[in-house]
């Protein structure tokens, strides 16, 4: 369904930024563009 999918990929982007935010850029402001809430 077109909601399971918008569900997938915006899960997908959150685990992404998490993943960047947390692994390799955790030493790096984060970009303003960026969504800092959860």
């Amino acid at each position: 369904t077109t909601a399971g999918w918008s569900f997938l990929l915006a899960l997908g982007l959150i685990l992404g930024f998490a993943t960047l935010g947390g692994g390799m850029g955790a030493d790096r402001p984060k970009p303003d563009h960026v969504p800092t809430r959860h």
